[in-house]
Protein backbone atom coordinates (compact mmCIF):
# COMPACT_ATOMS: atom_id res chain seq x y z
CA UNK A 1 0.00 0.00 0.00
CA UNK A 2 1.05 3.62 -0.87
CA UNK A 3 0.15 6.73 -0.09
CA UNK A 4 0.50 9.52 -2.46
CA UNK A 5 0.42 12.94 -0.50
CA UNK A 6 0.04 15.40 -3.44
CA UNK A 7 -3.38 13.63 -4.24
CA UNK A 8 -3.98 12.32 -1.05
CA UNK A 9 -4.53 9.12 -2.72
CA UNK A 10 -3.94 5.00 -1.37
CA UNK A 11 -2.65 2.88 -4.57
CA UNK A 12 -2.14 -0.93 -3.76
CA UNK A 13 0.65 -2.69 -5.74
CA UNK A 14 1.01 -6.28 -6.45
CA UNK A 15 4.32 -8.36 -6.94
CA UNK A 16 3.91 -10.21 -10.42
CA UNK A 17 2.12 -13.38 -10.27
CA UNK A 18 4.70 -15.99 -8.57
CA UNK A 19 4.97 -19.16 -11.28
CA UNK A 20 3.86 -21.75 -8.95
CA UNK A 21 0.14 -20.06 -8.24
CA UNK A 22 -0.45 -20.92 -12.78
CA UNK A 23 -2.77 -23.17 -11.52
CA UNK A 24 -5.91 -23.07 -9.39
CA UNK A 25 -5.51 -24.98 -6.55
CA UNK A 26 -6.56 -24.48 -2.99
CA UNK A 27 -3.15 -24.45 -1.51
CA UNK A 28 -2.42 -21.68 -4.12
CA UNK A 29 -5.62 -20.07 -3.27
CA UNK A 30 -4.36 -20.17 0.30
CA UNK A 31 -1.22 -18.97 -0.78
CA UNK A 32 -2.09 -15.90 -3.11
CA UNK A 33 -4.95 -15.17 0.11
CA UNK A 34 -2.35 -14.99 2.85
CA UNK A 35 0.09 -12.90 0.62
CA UNK A 36 -2.10 -10.21 1.24
CA UNK A 37 -1.94 -6.93 4.07
CA UNK A 38 -4.18 -4.87 4.53
CA UNK A 39 -3.94 -3.94 7.85
CA UNK A 40 -6.19 -0.52 7.59
CA UNK A 41 -9.29 -3.06 5.57
CA UNK A 42 -9.33 -1.08 2.25
CA UNK A 43 -9.54 -4.19 0.31
CA UNK A 44 -11.51 -5.89 2.37
CA UNK A 45 -14.31 -6.67 -0.03
CA UNK A 46 -11.67 -8.48 -2.25
CA UNK A 47 -9.91 -10.77 0.08
CA UNK A 48 -13.67 -11.49 1.25
CA UNK A 49 -14.46 -12.73 -1.70
CA UNK A 50 -11.13 -15.03 -2.02
CA UNK A 51 -11.81 -16.43 1.31
CA UNK A 52 -15.27 -17.47 -0.29
CA UNK A 53 -14.17 -19.03 -3.33
CA UNK A 54 -12.02 -21.16 -1.33
CA UNK A 55 -14.14 -22.61 0.85
CA UNK A 56 -16.84 -22.85 -2.46
CA UNK A 57 -13.81 -25.27 -3.64
CA UNK A 58 -13.97 -26.81 -0.25
CA UNK A 59 -17.57 -27.67 -0.25
CA UNK A 60 -17.35 -29.30 -3.82
CA UNK A 61 -14.54 -31.40 -2.60
CA UNK A 62 -11.49 -30.20 -4.28
CA UNK A 63 -7.97 -31.60 -2.23
CA UNK A 64 -5.12 -29.43 -1.47
CA UNK A 65 -2.96 -29.60 -4.89
CA UNK A 66 -5.96 -31.31 -7.06
CA UNK A 67 -6.47 -28.66 -9.90
CA UNK A 68 -9.93 -26.50 -10.11
CA UNK A 69 -11.95 -26.59 -12.94
CA UNK A 70 -15.15 -25.24 -14.34
CA UNK A 71 -17.37 -22.03 -13.05
CA UNK A 72 -15.05 -21.66 -9.62
CA UNK A 73 -11.94 -21.80 -12.00
CA UNK A 74 -13.61 -18.87 -14.10
CA UNK A 75 -14.86 -16.71 -10.83
CA UNK A 76 -10.90 -17.16 -9.78
CA UNK A 77 -9.03 -16.01 -12.97
CA UNK A 78 -11.82 -12.96 -13.28
CA UNK A 79 -10.60 -12.07 -9.42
Amino acid sequence: MTWIAENDLFTFTTNEKDSTLNTATNRNLLKWEASLCDPLGFISPYIVRGKMLLQQCWLKGYDWDEEIHGELNESITES
